[in-house]
């Protein structure tokens, strides 16, 4: 047998190719473990963003319905809600007169966190004074007055 036979017959991999191996897995498993982690942190971000605008929409909503009037009347200009996770958001709004009629430029912005990694969102809206409640209850009254005219002249 010659040197070149031996050469030919041998099997397996040399110490090199093994390390070499192994630094290229660990190396594909550290990126991909990376990744997840990062990803996994950017859900956990958008989740809680999602939630602030929900109570900053939320409250806009209950804002609007009552009346910016309502709001500013008794001052209430902040507060706080706890999300269904648990979590503590707290808004704060502003609102100044607006250049027609009875409409309010309305800024609101929500914040959550510890004090040393505050985030927060913020919107910037226009809402009626009156708000959609008291419209309401306004027609529901002239709806009443319209049908009892109605019924005394019937009879």
């Amino acid at each position: 047998m010659t040197a070149m036979d031996n050469k030919l017959t041998r099997k397996g991999f040399s110490l090199i190719e093994m390390i070499a191996a192994a630094v290229l897995l660990s190396t594909a498993v550290v990126t991909i473990c990376a990744v997840g982690t990062h990803s996994m942190t950017n859900i956990k971000t958008n989740r809680e963003n999602e939630l602030a605008w929900e109570v900053l929409d939320r409250q806009l909503t209950v804002i609007d319905y009552t009346g910016i009037e309502e709001f500013l009347e008794y001052g209430v200009t902040s507060g706080e809600v706890e999300s269904p996770d648990g979590a503590v958001h707290y808004w704060e709004m502003s609102a100044e007169e607006g250049y027609s009629g009875n409409l309010y430029d309305v800024a609101i912005s929500v914040s959550w966190g510890p004090m040393e990694h505050r985030r927060s969102v913020s919107a910037i809206t226009v809402l009626n004074g009156s708000g959609i409640f008291v419209e309401e209850e306004e027609e529901e009254e002239t709806t009443e007055e319209d049908s009892g005219a109605m019924t005394s002249d019937a009879f």
